[in-house]
């Protein structure tokens, strides 16, 4: 039976492991805000630094070294030549505790948990540090880093090309019957990409490169836009809810990137637009 541990003693537990291994040179905490805004749900995000030498061998006996850590729930290991990490589930005495631990070669630290690196974080925690504080010194650098798009003109055209390409074809598989494709289309394609079109709008770009865009909506928009944006979820349970949730999808898109091009003189696919509302209008 898997040990119940507290997050705490987790992170603790992590620690003290990485500590006794030479081959490990530094430990940094960049998840929930770098450790600095934890709530009973957060999960924990280490970053491992490995000397370069002891790198290959070292995640080659990933599952000797997790060991240490508990018996998990549930333990996924993937070792790759783009970035080797591990997922794993262990037992608290709340919800199952999720342990996300990626690993890097000691000469990455300059690099590491910057965009667009996966991961990427704008603040962290240095739980150890053997590097006579060069590691430190490198992970103080993030909060400088800059996370705006670099070209806001290309990002909102790119976006918008790709957003009304992607609600076309959700109509397309709207009008076929394909109740069910067309619910998991529209939320992983199209809502994704509404949400990058109001972020834009709105001007909720500063961290556009380090969490999940769809990530603190509630706190990045207007009450006044998250009404409206919250019309855009389907009632799934019918035909007729998607068919609402794409109509209303399309006004609101529309609305926003006609206001970015006027502002910004950018283009967008306007002619696709109206042809898209039209046949929205006959459903």
């Amino acid at each position: 039976m898997a040990e119940v541990l507290t997050r705490e003693e987790m992170i603790r537990r992590i620690v003290e492991v990485g500590r006794r291994d030479h081959r490990i040179a530094g430990l940094v905490d960049y998840g929930s805000n770098g450790g600095l805004a934890l709530d009973q749900w957060s999960d924990i995000d280490v970053a491992v630094f490995l000397h370069d030498t002891q790198f290959e061998a070292f995640v080659l006996a990933l599952s000797e070294w997790l060991a240490q850590l508990g018996e998990p729930l549930l333990l996924i290991n993937n070792v790759n030549s783009v970035r080797s990490f591990t997922r794993a589930v262990f037992d608290t005495e709340q919800l199952p505790l999720r342990v996300d631990i990626v690993y890097y070669y000691l000469g990455e630290m300059s690099t590491a948990l910057h965009w667009p690196q996966e991961p990427k974080a704008d603040k962290v925690n240095v739980l150890y540090d053997a590097t006579n504080g060069e590691l430190t010194s490198c992970m103080r650098q993030l909060p400088n880093s800059d996370l705006h798009p670099s070209d806001l003109q290309e990002t909102f055209e790119l976006t918008a090309r790709y957003f009304w390409y992607f609600l076309l074809e959700s109509v397309c598989k709207l009008q076929r019957g394909d109740h069910w494709y067309t619910s998991y289309f529209f939320h992983n394609a199209v809502v994704p990409r509404l949400i990058y079109l109001i972020r834009l709008h709105e001007g909720a770009i500063s961290r556009w490169f380090v969490n999940p865009r769809l990530k603190g909506l509630e706190q990045a928009l207007s009450p006044e836009i998250m009404t409206r944006l919250n019309t855009c979820l389907p009632d799934t349970a019918s035909p007729k809810g998607m068919t609402d949730a794409i109509k209303n999808t399309a006004t609101l898109a529309t609305e926003v990137c006609r206001n970015v091009a006027a502002r910004h003189g950018y283009v967008w696919p306007e002619a696709l637009a109206e042809r898209v509302e039209k046949a929205l209008a006959q459903c």
